[in-house]
């Protein structure tokens, strides 16, 4: 299954699919940002958390105020989503997650999303 730009996934189904990716298939999600609509619970990521990517908008950072939305797309603007992860941070987080277990576990992957989330580390396997 390919993963498409600016498409409801719930966060389970992406991990689902990355998680099966090798090193090479997954590098197309480090230019890409993974966007979620639950603003109000941005530290808690679960299963059924809505998530979609997007590509961030090339913007000159000579330009003065350059802010972090000047980097959303329309769309993202659009649907007032808030930018969970970078794609190379949620790569990072994935790869320590298959370097550290066994096998895929939905929940102990999202604890670690939300522990990197929101002390800036990796989980502890």
């Amino acid at each position: 299954m390919k993963l498409e730009l600016q498409k409801p996934y719930k966060l389970k189904e992406i991990l689902e699919i990355i998680y099966e990716l090798n090193e090479d298939e997954i590098k197309f999600i480090d230019n890409l940002w993974l966007f979620n609509s639950d603003e109000e619970n941005d530290d808690d990521l679960s299963p059924e958390s809505i998530v979609y990517f997007d590509k961030p908008i090339n913007i000159s950072y000579e330009k003065e105020d350059v802010e972090h939305e000047d980097f959303f797309s329309e769309f993202v603007k659009e649907n007032n989503l808030w930018n969970c992860y970078y794609g190379e941070q949620f790569i990072d987080v994935l790869s320590h997650y298959k370097n550290n277990t066994n096998g895929l576990n939905i929940d102990l992957l999202i604890k670690g999303l939300n522990y990197y989330n929101n002390i800036d580390d990796f989980y502890e396997y």
